[in-house]
C-alpha cells in the first residue's frame, strides 16, 4: 500500500467497553483526514471548519492483498509531539482495492476513566 492523505466520510458509533465491536448508538456522520506515511497511519477528525481534531496513531502490523491491518498506538510515536493526540487502543483495517478506500476501526478510549468503545466505518470522499 502506497502512502496517501485523503478525506473520508465516517459513520461513528459508540459501543460498550467489553464489546467494542457491537454498536450501542445510532451512527453519527463526521469527516476524517487519514494519512499513511510508511508504516504509520494517522486518523484525525476533520470538521468543515478546517481545524484538525483528535488524532489517532496506528502502526501497520499485517499487509494483506488489498488491505492492511494496523494497531492503534497507546502513546505517541517516538519523536512525535501532537496536542491533539487521542489516547486509545484498538485495531484498524484499511481496504485499498479498486474504487474508494475504506477504513474500519474498533477502539476503546483510554484517555478517560469511563471506558467507552467506538466503531468507525469510513469511505474515501472523491
Amino acid at each position: 500500500m502506497n502512502d496517501f492523505s485523503i478525506l473520508m466520510q465516517n459513520r461513528l458509533q459508540f459501543s460498550a467497553c467489553h464489546t467494542p465491536d457491537q454498536p450501542t448508538t445510532e451512527p453519527q456522520v463526521e469527516r476524517l483526514r487519514v494519512t499513511l506515511r510508511g508504516n504509520l497511519l494517522t486518523i484525525a477528525a476533520a470538521p468543515a471548519s478546517g481545524d484538525i481534531g483528535n488524532t489517532l496513531y496506528a502502526r501497520r502490523t499485517v499487509a494483506l492483498e488489498g488491505a492492511a491491518v494496523f494497531m492503534i498506538l497507546p502513546g505517541l510515536p517516538a519523536g512525535t509531539t501532537d496536542p491533539n493526540f487521542f489516547k486509545a487502543i484498538g485495531s484498524v483495517v484499511v481496504f485499498d482495492s479498486p474504487g474508494p478506500r475504506r477504513l474500519k476501526v474498533v477502539g476503546i478510549d483510554t484517555l478517560t476513566k469511563a471506558c467507552r468503545g467506538w466503531i468507525f466505518d469510513a469511505v474515501e470522499i472523491a
